[in-house]
């Protein structure tokens, strides 16, 4: 007997997920349904679906991120990611296309929707490296071609937040936020994690290689922080060549978590210069909260700061966190 087909439907709302279900039942698919990404990527790492279904916007874990996650665990011969988004969200079509989804709808979902899903669905795939290939070169087309633009001239309110190089927030925006999350995990007794980066070899970049490949340095390691944060998550630049990443309801274990993410892209990249390939060398520092010595914003990212320090003259290109034997070490040295 053939193994049925499975799918995985993550909506928000109950009603789309049902009115899903039911559509997909009717093609021979046994469903299963999740109303969070984490649960949803929860059950695809029990049993890999056939077809995942999913929102956009989900709680928890965003549908890019779930179609992310899902991407790397399965086998794309044969796992059709369908992906449903607001009418006119084409930043949002734009990513979707960048994480892997085959398929992109728009609210309310149309009767030829579902042919168009069963259409790709069904189709066999025999090019897996040459698809492989496809997704990742969109994906960094995509992300550079966000960056480059830098904020939207027709939103004067993102220009005023943006570092007008990277396009991600600028130091006063980030002053800002961190101090109103600080206040908020104090308050609250929510987890709080920062992670500061430092492109360490930006300035050896621009005396060897010349301003405008520095640029692409830290265009690179922008593009790598805007794809790896989460959507609650902020990114911007506060320094030169110094990046901070604020990380919500994120306790310590979660921040290596996502300084690990980030950096096995940062040692896997390099920009082209005129003789040559440049690495991208990071030091990463992370401090999280709670913490009993930390009794204010500056306290805290004095932490982050010791940490990403102490890395650097660990020889660089390595993440340490406040709290680790070798920065207490570098402290009392």
């Amino acid at each position: 007997m053939a193994k049925s087909k499975r799918a995985l439907v993550a909506r928000l709302e109950e009603d789309g997920r049902e009115a899903v279900k039911a559509r997909l039942e009717e093609q021979g698919y046994e469903v299963s349904c999740a109303a969070t990404g984490a649960e949803a990527l929860s059950q695809a790492r029990e049993e890999v679906p056939d077809l995942v279904f999913v929102d956009g916007v989900l709680p928890k874990l965003s549908g890019f991120e779930l179609c992310r996650e899902v991407r790397a665990i399965a086998d794309p011969k044969r796992v059709c990611v369908v992906m449903v988004l607001e009418e006119g969200d084409s930043y949002g079509r734009g990513r979707a296309r960048a994480e892997g989804a085959d398929v992109i709808l728009n609210e309310p979902l149309l009767e030829d929707d579902f042919e168009e899903v069963m259409a790709v669905a069904e189709q066999p795939n025999d090019h897996v490296d040459d698809v492989l290939t496809g997704r990742a070169v969109k994906r960094d087309r995509f992300l550079r071609e966000l960056l480059k633009s830098g904020p939207s001239k027709s939103d004067p309110m993102v220009q005023k937040i943006s570092d007008p190089l990277t396009g991600l927030h600028h130091k006063e925006f980030m002053t800002l936020k961190l101090e109103e999350e600080f206040k908020k995990a104090r308050r609250y007794g929510y987890p709080l994690a920062i992670l500061l980066v430092e492109v360490e070899n930006h300035d050896e970049v621009r005396a060897n290689h010349g301003k405008p490949t520095a640029q692409e340095l830290l265009l690179e390691a922008a593009g790598i922080f805007l794809c790896e944060s989460r959507d609650v998550d902020c990114a911007g630049r506060v320094d030169e060549a110094r990046f901070l990443l604020l990380l919500p309801n994120t306790g310590l274990d979660g921040a290596r978590l996502m300084a690990d993410r980030v950096f096995q892209q940062v040692c896997g990249r390099k920009v082209r210069a005129e003789t040559a390939e440049v690495p991208l060398r990071a030091s990463v520092g992370i401090a999280a909260l709670p913490s009993a010595d930390v009794e204010s914003v500056d306290d805290f990212v004095e932490r982050a700061l010791r940490a990403m320090r102490t890395a650097s003259n660990m020889g660089g290109n390595r993440i340490c966190a406040w709290g680790d034997a070798a920065v207490a070490e570098h402290e009392e040295a």
